[in-house]
């Protein structure tokens, strides 16, 4: 009895071994797993999964996850191209859009300029105008939108940030007199350098310009702020709105998003591209709106 009872607990013993070395052997395929999923997951690796052990359990999850995986790439090279498509389809659509847009354009004002007009007819003429400036802008919103969504690089190169900066203001000008809005441009005067992309960081600039322009009521202030210490950029943008304005800044970046009392025409793709293209670049952007007032800032 004595060594039926010692037998037994001999195969207790391994037993209990060879579970403790199943156990810790699955475990460690399980993690050895995981870190293969996060590896694929972040591009480091490219082969498909594989297991240490030729358990039928382990060598079956492995398949499973590999065939996974495998059908999610090619829907994931699909969707790539899809969308690649129907950029170039918007990007073509838009240009070609905005050229007869253009031409009209240029028609309405010769007549505009015609002596033979009633005043009703010129009223109804501007309004056509107008409208076809409208849409102009949106073919040029749409143009930008399908050209940031792509995931090219941007070729940068050093600019001179306080002339450029000052070229664009002048070129608002004239809408900021015709509006009558108090201005405040605080501009360094200072020699600094950037490395960016000069269109797309003029883009930035004028869809936040043409943003002010359709919303700003009284006042206008322009800042560039430079810290020394943490080598930032700042430049604030802010302007007071209608007292009916309604707008949420959580959602001020999202696509098509506009002021539902808003006094101006516009198609709700402007600060949307200028998030995009900060996050582009590189750059930093925030809005906050604050007891009438409605700031925009964006850091480099």
């Amino acid at each position: 009895m004595e060594h039926i009872l010692i037998c037994i607990c001999v195969l207790l013993f391994f037993l209990c071994v060879w579970l403790i070395v199943k156990l810790t052997t699955l475990k460690k395929e399980m993690h050895s797993i995981t870190d293969q999923i996060i590896e694929k997951k972040e591009g480091q690796k490219s082969q498909p999964v594989t297991v240490d052990s030729f358990g039928a359990s382990s060598l079956e999850l492995a398949n499973a996850i590999n065939d996974y995986l495998s059908k999610y790439e090619e829907k994931l090279k699909k969707y790539a191209v899809d969308r690649e498509h129907l950029q170039r389809i918007i990007a073509g659509i838009s240009h070609d859009f905005r050229t007869p847009l253009t031409s009209v354009d240029g028609y309405l004002q010769l007549i505009n300029k015609s002596d033979e007009l009633s005043d009703k007819e010129k009223e109804y003429l501007g309004i056509v105008i107008s409208k076809v400036r409208f849409l102009r802008e949106l073919s040029d919103d749409f143009l930008d939108v399908s050209l940031v969504e792509n995931n090219e690089k941007v070729s940068k190169k050093e600019i001179a940030l306080i002339p450029f900066v000052s070229e664009i203001v002048l070129e608002q000008n004239e809408w900021i007199e015709a509006r009558g809005l108090t201005t405040d441009f605080d501009i360094l005067d200072k020699d600094i350098k950037i490395y960016t992309n000069e269109h797309d960081f003029r883009r930035i600039l004028e869809n936040v310009f043409s943003n002010v322009k359709k919303y700003a009521y009284k006042q206008l202030k322009l800042s560039v702020l430079y810290d020394n210490v943490g080598s930032r950029i700042s430049i604030v943008f802010e302007n007071d709105v209608f007292e009916d304005y309604n707008i949420d800044v959580d959602e001020i970046f999202e696509p098509f998003v506009r002021s539902k009392d808003r006094h101006g025409e516009g198609s709700g793709l402007g600060l949307y591209v200028v998030k995009k293209l900060c996050d582009k670049l590189g750059y930093e952007v925030e809005a906050t709106f604050n007891k009438g007032l409605f700031k925009l800032e964006i850091v480099i």
